[in-house]
């Protein structure tokens, strides 16, 4: 019976260790739109955003369009704004208080209020001025609509409904497309009632160059035992204007329950030189907790076996003394 017992303890002792340590507000819907008036066919995305090649001290004369697409009039507020990147690598436009250093102050509208009935339209003018001793290279920005009369002014919570329209001058010149790739890391993530199991790679990324860049990652995850690849993607790293130093953070879903892995990434930043690219890689070790689950339940259940072979074999011990009494 002390061997059972012991047994038993031995159970809840592995089950413990296992399991013991315990683990701006968009426009979207109020119906208005801008865009170029004067979009270039030749030039990608000019029927989306302000494009300019400009070279310092020479300014252009522009129009674009804002149009009210709603069943009910608006009244919105227009003013310029620099441009800058979140932490996790997406475009955004600043605030208005944030203040004009860069391309936010290259340009004068010629209205900064505008009232649109119902399905009407309007063309706005404004000159776009590059300031002498500017940069060679990229400098973003955009240009903001801003519903008026938005909540109460006597309460603390105010919310900004907004619509921008982004600006791209490029300074021509020596044009210098690098990146460093300063760290990489992965680690996993438990799975949760809402999220499965992921790991989490972290890129740390510095345009050290003079021209936006759009990186992309070819990402593998090899397995450290035989060398083998077991899973790859291609993912987005987002914007990263120059200069500036961005940590990007990429999920990935569906990984293996547990194991030793190298994760490697290939960070490729020009679309047209396949050969701009930096490669790193990171080491993880896991055990999901539906493998430790899995695991232990199998410990478990090979225990109990042992504990009633064990019990049998005292049973019939014990008969067999009886018998020879």
């Amino acid at each position: 019976m002390k061997k059972r017992l012991f047994l038993i303890m031995g159970i809840g002792l592995i089950w413990g260790m296992m399991f013991g340590v315990g683990s701006v507000r968009a426009i979207e819907g109020m119906g208005v739109g801008m865009f170029p008036a004067h979009p270039n066919p030749k030039v990608l995305y000019s029927r989306a955003w302000l494009i300019y090649n400009l070279v310092p001290g020479e300014s252009k004369r522009d129009e674009f369009i804002i149009v009210n697409k709603g069943k009910s009039p608006v009244e919105l507020r227009l003013y310029p704004v620099d441009a800058t990147i979140t932490k996790d690598g997406a475009f955004t436009l600043l605030d208005e208080k944030a203040g004009r250093k860069g391309v936010g102050g290259w340009i004068k509208l010629d209205v900064d209020r505008v009232k649109l009935a119902p399905n009407e339209e309007k063309r706005i003018g404004f000159v776009f001025s590059v300031p002498k001793g500017t940069e060679v290279g990229d400098h973003m920005g955009g240009i903001i609509a801003e519903k008026t009369g938005q909540g109460d002014k006597n309460s603390a919570l105010r919310i900004k409904t907004r619509i921008g329209l982004r600006v791209y001058e490029t300074v021509p010149g020596d044009l210098v497309r690098e990146l460093e790739v300063g760290g990489f890391k992965a680690s996993y993530e438990e799975k949760t009632k809402k999220l499965p199991g992921r790991l989490r790679l972290m890129f740390s990324l510095k345009n050290v160059g003079n021209v936006h860049l759009n990186p992309m990652a070819d990402v593998e995850l090899i397995n450290n035992f035989n060398g083998r690849g077991v899973k790859s993607r291609k993912v987005s790293l987002g914007t990263i204007f120059p200069g500036m130093t961005s940590k990007v953070p990429v999920v990935w879903d569906d990984v293996p329950w547990w194991g030793s892995f190298v994760v490697k990434a290939k960070v490729m930043y020009d679309r047209d030189l396949a050969d701009m690219y930096v490669v790193k890689q990171s080491e993880v070790f896991y055990i999901s907790n539906k493998a430790k689950f899995l695991a232990a339940s199998a410990v478990v259940l090979l225990l109990v076996l042992v504990s009633f072979g064990l019990v049998g074999r005292e049973i019939r011990g014990t008969g067999r003394k009886k018998k020879k009494r």
